[in-house]
Formats: C-alpha cells, structure tokens, sequence
C-alpha cells in the first residue's frame, strides 16, 4: 500500500492518493518606511504544509469509515511509500465525502501540516 494515515491504532489504507496540491505561505515581511525608498525587511522561513489530497477507496464502507476517523481530533501521520516528500504529520482542516457511482468512492481532504 503506498499510501496510509496513522493516528494511534487507527490506520486509514486507501487504494490511491491522488490530486494532492500543497501551498506554503510566506513568512517574510516588508516593513514599508516613510521616506526611504526600501523598505526594511524581516527574513522568515516560510509556513508549513496546507492543502488537500483525495483518497481513494474501493467501497462505500471504507469511504464512510475513513471519514469518520478523519472528523475526529487528531493528528495524523501520512506515509507514502512511492513518494516521500509528501510524508508528514498533519491535523485535518477539513473532510468532503463524495458518492461518485462509478465504483469510486473519494474522500477529499483538507490538511494543514504541524511540527
């Protein structure tokens, strides 16, 4: 299984991870100054992690399982055996069930990372 959630003895295995998207804001901040033409400038790293990624599931049960463990408060470790520079611990922003019918079962997620 590439990718998996783990939180405590709770695993959440779906059969994909797809459209996972990650924006990082910056942290940087511009102190404009009256009567200079530069500003003054404050050098931070950037934020951690925010955005949100689909997990896939072969039936109506998982998918209905996997969002009720997502709605608890938690946080969460996802490991991604394929690609690791998505791994993290995050807490989740956010859960949209969808019941496509198509023999699909999607479970989107919004997470924001944490140290």
């Amino acid at each position: 299984m590439p990718a998996q959630l783990i939180s405590g003895s709770t695993k959440i295995m779906p059969t994909t991870l797809s459209e996972y998207s990650s924006d990082q804001d910056g942290g940087t901040i511009m102190h404009p100054i009256l009567g200079r033409a530069a500003a003054d400038v404050t050098l931070r790293p950037a934020s951690l992690r925010t955005g949100s990624f689909v997990l896939d599931f072969r039936t109506e049960a998982a998918s209905e399982s996997a969002r009720a463990a997502l709605a608890t408060a938690v946080v969460w470790t996802l490991s991604h055996t394929e690609q690791t520079t998505l791994n993290m611990r995050c807490i989740v922003r956010g859960v949209t069930r969808e019941v496509a019918g198509n023999g699909r079962w999607p479970v989107s997620v919004r997470f924001e990372e944490v140290a």
